[in-house]
């Protein structure tokens, strides 16, 4: 950590492009590269689907180190990543610790499972619920890919995919993922229209 960062937010901040580097010194060049692109692209941390906004703000951490200050959503994406503050690293370890018993436990999970009968190949395929998001690469026509996925609370679904023969980016929203204690195997069907036909079925102990 740079002794002179502003540490706006936490004890000792994590990330900030704008005061990396040893103090005194030029900046090293790739970092100013990875700015420029950042501000040119305008890339921004997603405050709705980022994971890490919730996890890694330790504002209950009773460690004798002060808390985060939690940021809003303005906060977080008013400006570019080149210029927001990241949380450190060790907001990350005191996470594991809290909640090491649920890391390490076995829990059944729902699945999505994507059927392709579209006659062409699916790409960048995003299934969201609950704020998680699972990915596939790819799926060919006539293919389908399993992925395991776990829910806090009651949400819908959200599936997002790309043609790789043709340019554009496809959604559906849908369906009822139940928190549990019943987890269900969720059946996404997309068909020559790009239309998605869905069905849940109850996932046994052994499914």
């Amino acid at each position: 950590m740079n002794p002179g960062a502003s540490n706006d937010y936490d004890a000792r901040q994590g990330k900030l492009f704008d005061e990396a580097g040893v103090p005194g010194e030029p900046m090293d060049p790739v970092e100013l590269v990875l700015m420029a692109y950042f501000d040119t692209a305008g890339l921004s941390v997603n405050y709705d689907k980022s994971q890490g906004i919730d996890k890694y703000t330790a504002d209950d951490a009773n460690d004798g180190v002060d808390n985060t200050t939690r940021r809003d959503q303005a906060d977080w994406q008013y400006t570019t990543i080149a210029h927001t503050p990241f949380e450190p690293v060790n907001n990350l370890a005191w996470y594991g610790w809290k909640h090491y018993p649920e890391l390490f436990e076995r829990k059944a999970s729902h699945e999505a499972v994507i059927e392709n009968e579209s006659g062409m190949t699916m790409e960048r395929i995003r299934v969201t619920a609950d704020g998680h998001t699972v990915v596939c690469e790819a799926l060919d026509n006539g293919q389908s890919a399993r992925l395991p996925f776990r829910v806090e609370n009651d949400s819908d679904l959200e599936l997002e995919w790309q043609w790789r023969e043709k340019t554009g980016e496809l959604h559906w929203r849908g369906g009822m993922v139940p928190k549990g204690p019943m987890v269900q195997r969720h059946i996404m069907t997309v068909d020559a229209d790009g239309e998605v036909i869905y069905r849940a079925v109850t996932k046994t102990p052994i499914s």
